[in-house]
């Protein structure tokens, strides 16, 4: 018997209200599939009158809204709500499990959403993964079940709750439902075509390459709320994988460009971008598709990558790459484009302009840059220099510093890499 062949005593008075609430809110097949959910302090909610006006009008506890302009469906609830769907799905599950009754029609439907809430509240609980998993196999792993599983997961991983966003178990698990509706739909989208945008459209019309579009837009929605995210990273690199077509990795390469762009902060994002653009030259990511493959439930041949001659996307890739990181003097894209340089023996004066810009620096200022430290030293004195009062020096010295650091750190990878 699985952990769902249990059921509750009729006697016993739990309920789901406020997580019941909470998942038909996410699954309204009328909202859009994009999902940003935030759970906020219950001041800030009840200090708002637009939040409080949409409850009251709605009759809920849960803020729901399309936005038109981003096309996202934003989610809202208070600490309390959050609080409550823990305490609502938790006792429900683990005293259904005590029970160990044959499962009936009744109570199947509060179990999934109980499995739901809890591995929202508490997204590293085993046990409410394991009986979710046991709903998509009582379901014979259909397509709607997984449609509606897959969306819930993907806007958990939106939340700005970090332990959900950044939650191993979750990011797993959406993985593997990402490649068992791969494995179900068709490769194009028919119908509404790339305009696919709300819930219902989604299970009607929704191909592999719109899917595959989605799961990398959800990662940087995931990295949106917390950058830095090594799972959404780690998932990013999985999804971008099995991208089959030239065409498709040239316009989410782009992407992810302008992405970082506006987000440069974002070192573990620009190594992504830097492994996956070695990958259209060296396959790099072979042990990403093996776990592809570990996790789908068809046993097919892996599809011939369709990538062609991608000289003409790397060198454009890597010309963005280096004039934007050049020109903003930002870490990650100096260093990724250095990476490139070294891996893919692309021969220009990358390396000569930046050592030439700081050692340039440290001359006119008779300084070093100390790297470690992130400071400037004197060097008739020996004595660190003080750039709190001299804003232009100070400029001049940030652009400096991530150049030398760049320019140590990849002659470090590059090394270790040889040596390995």
């Amino acid at each position: 018997m699985g952990t769902l062949g249990t059921r509750l005593d009729p006697g016993l008075k739990l309920d789901l209200n406020f997580t019941s609430e909470f998942i038909i809110t996410i699954l309204d097949k009328k909202t859009a599939a994009r999902k940003r959910i935030q759970v906020l302090p219950d001041e800030i909610i009840n200090e708002s009158p637009e939040l409080s006006a949409i409850m009251a009008e709605g009759n809920t506890h849960i803020v729901s809204m399309n936005d038109n302009l981003t096309l996202t469906h934003e989610i809202v609830l208070s600490k309390t709500v959050f609080t409550t769907i823990f305490l609502e799905s938790y006792q429900y599950i683990h005293r259904a499990k005590e029970l160990r009754r044959e499962v009936n029609l009744v109570n199947y439907q509060d179990i999934k959403k109980a499995t739901f809430g809890l591995l929202f509240a508490t997204s590293l609980d085993t046990s409410a993964l394991r009986m979710n998993l046991e709903v998509l196999e009582l379901n014979n792993y259909g397509k709607d079940v997984l449609y509606e599983t897959y969306f819930l997961v993907a806007g958990y991983l939106t939340c700005n709750y970090e332990k959900t966003n950044k939650s191993s178990c979750l990011w797993e698990y959406f993985k593997r439902l990402h490649v068992w509706l791969y494995d179900i739909i068709p490769e194009k989208s028919h119908g509404a075509g790339d305009m696919v945008t709300f819930m219902d459209e989604w299970v009607s019309c929704g191909g592999r390459e719109l899917l595959i579009a989605f799961s990398i837009k959800t990662c940087l929605r995931s990295l949106e709320q917390h950058p830095r995210n090594y799972y959404a990273c780690n998932s990013l690199r999985f999804f971008l994988s099995k991208v089959n077509t030239l065409e498709l990795r040239e316009k989410i390469f782009k992407e992810l460009i302008e992405y970082a762009m506006q987000n440069p902060g974002d070192f573990s994002l620009w190594m992504v971008i830097c492994s996956s653009v070695v990958d259209l030259k060296t396959n790099e990511f072979a042990s990403y598709r093996r776990e592809w493959k570990r996790h789908s439930r068809l046993e097919s041949k892996e599809k011939q990558q369709d990538l062609g001659n991608c000289e003409r996307l790397i060198n454009e890739l890597y010309e963005k790459m280096r004039d934007f990181a050049l020109a903003t003097g930002c870490y990650g894209g100096l260093l990724a484009a250095f990476v490139l340089n070294f891996r893919l023996n692309i021969w220009d004066n990358l390396e000569s302009e930046i050592v030439t810009t700081f050692k340039d620096f440290e001359a006119e200022h008779n300084v070093e840059i100390n790297t470690k430290r992130k400071c400037l030293r004197d060097c008739a004195t020996g004595q660190r220099v003080d750039l709190k009062n001299d804003l232009l020096l100070r400029e001049d010295f940030n652009l400096a510093l991530s150049m030398k650091r760049a320019w140590e750190d990849a002659i470090a990878m590059n090394m270790q890499r040889k040596d390995s």
